[in-house]
């Protein structure tokens, strides 16, 4: 169970769909606490409790059993995770040997900030069940046809354990919101080719980077995709970049095969290839290749 010291908890509130958002302080400094599901068999999270140092009021944040809990981390900042799912918050005092809820709020943005680094990486790593090895900030994201992916993010890498026995370092990062690509880009890093290093760009051609489950929502979006170079403008469609794993015209999932990411700094660029020259030592003594270029 994780017990850990944050600094604040905030979450994003609206009165309306077209109302302006409002980002509001819960609570200051206090704990915050993740409690199980009581079944032995399946443990998933289901309740983060905030306890305040001063206040009687305690906050929680109901999550839901099924879904998969993948906190979004902000920009450049390695000490706040946000929960975007959930029925919201709930104020609850204690009465006795009960509890009364005095109010709720529905938000679907709350965010958690740590007073340390390790505290944020273990929260991350309870609800999501993955260990949380790297966060590095990029400034963008594209494909080698000019088609950005995204814009300010965090990139993750993930160790993720396998029914083998080994584990693989997983990539992950927030795509852009556009209709029918999936919430993030996602890739096994020990499995991905470095094509080249220059400055603050590295350019990566991963493996099973689904971008899209449902061809017929990929429509050309010309208008709303950039550019990047004058040899990928012009009339390039999102389809085109993206090659096809099977025969089924309507309904065949696509791979971004060649990337290009765009770091705030060299410095950020050679911790994550270092993490991936990692995955690739460490995968020499298996029988898995890397995939990865020597040097």
């Amino acid at each position: 169970m994780l017990n850990s010291a944050v600094e604040a908890v905030e979450f994003v509130y609206r009165s309306s769909p077209v109302s302006t958002q409002i980002n509001i302080e819960a609570s200051d400094a206090g704990k915050v606490v993740l409690l199980k599901n009581k079944s032995p068999k399946f443990c998933p999270i289901t309740n983060i409790w905030i306890f305040n140092t001063v206040r009687s009021v305690r906050i929680r944040q109901k999550l839901p059993i099924w879904d998969e809990i993948i906190p979004y981390s902000p920009h450049g900042d390695e000490r706040s995770a946000v929960v975007c799912q959930g029925s919201g918050l709930s104020f609850i005092t204690f009465e006795g040997k009960g509890t009364r809820e005095i109010h709720s709020i529905p938000t679907d943005w709350v965010t958690y900030n740590f007073l340390k680094v390790e505290d944020c990486r273990r929260f991350q790593k309870e609800l999501y069940g993955r260990d949380l090895c790297l966060t590095v900030p990029v400034k963008e994201i594209y494909t080698g046809h000019g088609i950005r992916l995204t814009g300010y993010e965090n990139v993750r890498i993930w160790e993720e354990s396998l029914c083998s026995g080994f584990s693989r370092m997983h990539f992950m990062v927030p795509l852009m919101q556009q209709k029918g690509w999936k919430s993030h880009l996602e890739f096994d890093l020990g499995q991905a080719k470095a094509q080249g290093k220059r400055k603050d760009k590295l350019r990566l051609q991963p493996t099973n980077a689904v971008l899209a489950e449902d061809v017929g929502l990929l429509h050309h979006r010309q208008s709303s995709t950039t550019s990047l170079s004058s040899a990928s403008s012009g009339s390039s469609s999102i389809v085109s970049i993206f090659r096809r794993l099977s025969g089924n015209n309507s309904y065949s999932p696509f791979l971004v095969d060649d990337i290009t990411i765009v770091f705030p700094s060299e410095t950020d660029l050679d911790r994550l290839l270092k993490a991936a020259l990692n995955c690739r030592s460490d995968l020499q003594a298996k029988p898995e290749p890397s995939g990865l270029p020597n040097g």
